[in-house]
C-alpha cells in the first residue's frame, strides 16, 4: 500500500469522550501525529448515529482516510450495539459503490479492544469477527491491541494514560509499538495485555480478582435495581 498519511479514529464507546476507549484512542492519534501523519477529526459513534447529516458525514469521513483506528469496549466477548450499527452503515455503504471496484481496498484498519475483565479468552470472539469485517470491507488488517481490565486505567472518570501513572505503563508502551508499524504503513502485531498484574487472576493473589469481579457484579446489581430491573430475572426458564 501507498504510505499511509490521513489517520481516522473511531470511538465506540457509549460514554464518549469520558471512557478508556477515547483515551487509548486520543493517545496513539498523538503519536501518529509526532510521526508525521495527519489525524482527521476524532468520531465518538454514539454521537454520529444521531442523524442522517451525521452518519453522512461519518461514511465521508471512512472513505478519506488512509488508515482506520477503532477503539472499542467489550461487552459480552462482542463489540456494543453502537459498533455493531457502524459496521453496517459501512458495510451497506460499500454495497452502494461500484462493484467494479472497492473503494477501501488498501486501508489499514486496526482495533483496540477494552475489557474489563482480566482473563485472556474474553476477546478471541470479538477480534474474529473485526478480522472479518475488514476482510469483507477490503481493509488491509492493521494489527490490534486487546487491553484486559481496562477498568483500572479509569477512562470514565475523564483520566488519560499520563495521568494514571504507572498502571499505564504496559498500555503506552504497546501504544508505541503499534504506531511505529502503522506510521510506516505496516500491520502491527496482535498484541493482548492485562493492565493489572496476572498473579490477581492466576497465583497467590487471585482472591483480589474474585474480589473485584464480586465488587463488579454488586455495582451493576445496584445499578439494575436503581431503574427497576432484575439482575436476577430468568423470563425464559418459565
Amino acid at each position: 500500500m501507498t504510505h499511509p498519511k490521513r489517520v481516522q479514529l473511531l470511538v465506540g464507546s457509549p460514554r464518549g469522550k469520558r471512557s478508556t476507549s477515547t483515551a487509548v484512542g486520543s493517545y496513539v492519534l498523538n503519536l501518529l501525529k509526532q510521526k508525521g501523519l495527519e489525524p482527521l477529526a476524532s468520531l465518538w459513534i454514539g454521537h454520529i448515529l444521531k442523524s442522517p447529516e451525521k452518519i453522512d458525514e461519518f461514511l465521508k469521513a471512512v472513505e478519506a482516510a488512509d488508515m482506520i483506528i477503532l477503539a472499542a469496549p467489550l461487552y459480552d466477548d462482542c463489540q456494543p450495539y453502537i459498533v455493531i450499527k457502524a459496521m453496517e452503515l459501512l458495510a451497506a455503504h460499500q454495497r452502494e459503490q461500484s462493484t467494479t471496484q472497492k473503494r477501501h481496498d488498501g486501508k489499514l484498519f486496526s482495533v483496540i479492544v477494552n475489557c474489563a475483565f482480566p482473563e485472556e479468552h474474553h476477546p478471541e470472539t470479538v477480534l474474529r469477527i473485526y478480522r472479518r469485517f475488514a476482510k469483507d470491507m477490503g481493509f488491509l488488517w492493521g494489527g490490534s491491541l486487546a487491553i484486559r481490565a481496562g477498568e483500572a486505567l479509569q477512562g470514565r472518570q475523564g483520566k488519560t494514560l499520563d495521568d494514571i501513572g504507572s498502571m499505564a505503563k504496559k498500555v503506552k508502551e504497546a501504544l508505541v509499538r503499534m504506531a511505529d508499524s502503522l506510521s510506516k504503513g505496516s500491520p502491527s502485531a496482535d498484541e493482548t495485555l492485562s493492565v493489572i498484574p496476572e498473579s490477581f487472576s492466576h497465583g497467590p493473589l487471585s482472591f483480589l480478582g474474585s474480589f473485584f469481579i464480586w465488587l463488579n457484579n454488586r455495582g451493576w446489581a445496584k445499578q439494575a435495581k436503581k431503574r427497576g430491573e432484575d439482575v436476577n430475572a430468568r423470563p425464559y426458564m418459565e
